[in-house]
């Protein structure tokens, strides 16, 4: 695992090193939250916070959009220099966001500087580091960093720690960080999931049981390679690292300028760090057991009793956290929407890579058709019911549809 991670830290680090100086940066914090083995929940809230002050420090100058988080006392310097604003405002949030990684930052800094020219500190850079400041004072008690005890339940149906690890449950105290853009937590949090004794449950747990199992027979070549392909736990490149770049491919071959770069991902970052919040609300609200629980376990409910069997695994390892509602399928959902809502169009052509694992690269003509298959692949590696998928798709479509409707809106 080790050689592993230090050969995808290599690969990215080039990959850091390549591209605007928005994207450079982005990598970076992509690539210090997978050494740093982050949440994906972390990881896109450091990169929300990026992304929006980014926007905010390119568009003070332009004034193309309303701004994310004005700074009225802060003063643009009379003689304006983009480059130098952005490098000051991301390495100041760089190195307060993840400051085990201050050397990988240093170099991307350096670059930056030698590439455009640039004096090492002056008033564009400061400005940028004042920005910077403005967006962690903002975001100083956001309840990122709260610890919670959390004591998982016994009743039948409600999660418990899952094996091999069984390992406490993951950031229970998410549900309570403080929503980017949404008004409250209410008008999109997914209604409760099926009943346990309903035909839609039981048909959900017979589903993912023939499907998802480690040795299903039901489940095609093409089945398990996708569920492999976007498997994405906390080392790897997680759901918002993977649209991250999906986003940039778009931007690269639509040639999207500074702005209209910051623009887009800003709205991408800000929509999937509100999701994050929503869905794990939901996880932490329901409590519904994995499916490895409701299968080896099934006579807890008597119209699922024909279907325990102790010994059933499920081909990925089970995140350790509740199961409704599925975030990849939630970040996916968000990201795939926001994407057509900016280009005016589902349709668009891409690959989509993964540096963890030896397999051939995903093809798409459409942003929902890889949503699509994102939320599929929880099925298929036994460790999210169909309609959690569902549902967790619908919510990041209305979430995206909320923040693309109602942020950094154009001003003319």
């Amino acid at each position: 695992m080790f050689f592993k991670i230090l050969l995808f830290t290599t690969i990215l680090l080039f990959k850091s090193l390549q591209g605007s100086d928005l994207s450079q940066w982005r990598n970076a914090f992509i690539q210090a939250g997978k050494s740093e083995a982050l949440a994906p929940n972390l990881v896109v809230r450091n990169l929300a916070i990026l992304s929006a002050a980014s926007f905010d420090v390119l568009n003070k100058s332009q004034q193309n959009f309303i701004s994310y988080l004005p700074a009225p006392h802060l003063k643009l310097p009379n003689q304006w220099d983009e480059f130098s604003a952005l490098r000051g405002c991301s390495l100041k949030l760089a190195n307060s966001l993840h400051p085990s990684q201050k050397s990988l930052f240093s170099r991307i800094a350096h670059k930056t500087l030698i590439k455009h020219g640039e004096i090492a500190h002056n008033p564009s850079f400061e400005y940028g580091q004042n920005i910077a400041l403005h967006y962690l004072n903002h975001r100083r008690d956001d309840g990122a960093a709260t610890k919670v005890t959390y004591l998982p339940q016994t009743n039948p149906g409600k999660w418990r720690r899952t094996p091999p690890y069984f390992r406490p449950a993951e950031q229970p105290h998410w549900p309570k960080v403080d929503l980017f853009c949404l008004p409250n937590v209410k008008d999109f949090i997914p209604p409760p999931p099926p009943e346990p004794n309903s035909k839609q449950y039981l048909n959900a747990v017979k589903e993912v049981k023939l499907l998802g199992g480690k040795t299903s027979r039901l489940r095609n070549q093409k089945q398990t390679q996708i569920a492999k392909f976007w498997k994405d736990f906390s080392y790897s490149s997680t759901p918002p690292g993977h649209w991250n770049e999906i986003a940039q491919s778009v931007a690269r071959k639509k040639n999207f300028s500074n702005i209209q770069e910051a623009h887009l991902f800003a709205l991408l970052n800000l929509a999937m760090a509100d999701g994050g919040i929503i869905a794990w609300q939901s996880k932490y609200h329901y409590h519904l057991w994995r499916p490895i629980h409701a299968i080896q376990y099934a006579e807890e409910f008597p119209k699922t009793k024909t279907l325990t069997d102790r010994d059933w695994e499920p081909l990925l390892e089970t995140p350790p956290h509740p199961e409704y509602i599925s975030g990849h399928a939630c970040y996916s959902g968000i990201a795939a929407e926001i994407l057509s809502l900016v280009l005016q169009s589902d349709s668009f052509s891409f690959i989509v890579k993964n540096n963890d694992i030896i397999q051939k690269p995903r093809n798409f003509n459409s942003f929902s058709s890889c949503a699509q298959e994102v939320s599929n692949s929880r099925l298929y590696g036994g460790i999210h019911y169909r309609f959690s998928n569902l549902i967790a798709l619908h919510t990041g479509k209305k979430i995206a549809q909320y923040v693309h409707n109602n942020f950094l809106l154009p001003l003319n």
